[in-house]
This record gives C-alpha cells, structure tokens and sequence, in this order.
C-alpha cells in the first residue's frame, strides 16, 4: 500500500522541479499540530453559511459533439486526430516553426475519444471554441477582465 502510495505521489510530483528534504517533527511544529489538532463539530450557525454551485449541464459552453466537428474541420487538429489513430512518424520537418510539434511532443500522452483529442484527462479544445469556453470560464471569476 505504502508503496502505491508513493508511486502516486511521484506521477503527480514529476512534473515540479523540487527538492525533498528531512525535517525532525520538532522543527516542523505547525504540521504535526495540525495533525493532532481536534476537530469539533460545527455549529448550527456554522452549516448555514455552506453553499453548493451547482452547473446545469444542459447550458454547456461546447459540447462533445461541437469538439468533434471543430477538431475535424481544423487543420492542424485534423491531423494530430489522424496522426493518433494510425501513428505518428518518427520525425516531423521543421520542428521549431511547425505547429505540429507541440503534439508531437506530447504524443505518447495523447488519445481520442468519440473523436475529441485528449491529453492526459484533457481535453484538446479547438480554436473554433476556445472563445466560448473561456468566456464561461471567466463568467463567474469575480477578478478584473
């Protein structure tokens, strides 16, 4: 377990430039005081001030099928759909100035579903609709525009 554990931690830590150092618990007081510091129960008062947000699915910015004809029609993303369903080549001409080579970087990390490009747990989002989803994105972020 203790070693899942850690495997875990480290898929989720390699993409940090860290470094790990021991501390004794005596110099690193405010940790184990939160470990061992004892949780009440809530007030009533306390509970009330608890609220939910909640999204309504069907007022979506894109859907999947909007992906998928967005990815299909761009030119660039039409490719590396191609390219990830049948294999990349080895070598791409040009790589500093080819738009490919950001996915090509990522190609072990790409897949697709119903037709959407994903990257990880990701979803590649085409130019075709990044406007909308960042304008819901931004809709409810209380900072400067």
């Amino acid at each position: 377990m203790a070693a899942s554990r850690m495997q875990r931690w480290a898929l989720i830590l390699s993409g940090y430039n860290f470094d790990v150092m021991y501390r004794p618990s005596e110099n690193n007081a405010s940790a184990d005081m939160l470990s061992q510091f004892p949780v009440g129960k809530p007030s009533i008062e306390e509970e009330s001030d608890h609220y939910i947000y909640q999204s309504v699915i069907e007022d979506l910015p894109v859907t999947a099928e909007d992906i998928r004809l967005a990815t299909s029609t761009d030119p660039i993303l039409s490719r590396v759909l191609e390219y990830t369903l049948s294999g990349w080549p080895n070598y791409i001409q040009d790589e500093g100035s080819n738009p490919l080579t950001p996915y090509f970087i990522r190609r072990h990390e790409l897949s697709v579903d119903d037709d959407c490009i994903l990257w990880g747990r990701r979803v590649i989002i085409p130019e075709e609709c990044k406007q909308r989803v960042l304008v819901e994105l931004h809709e409810c972020h209380p900072g400067i525009q």
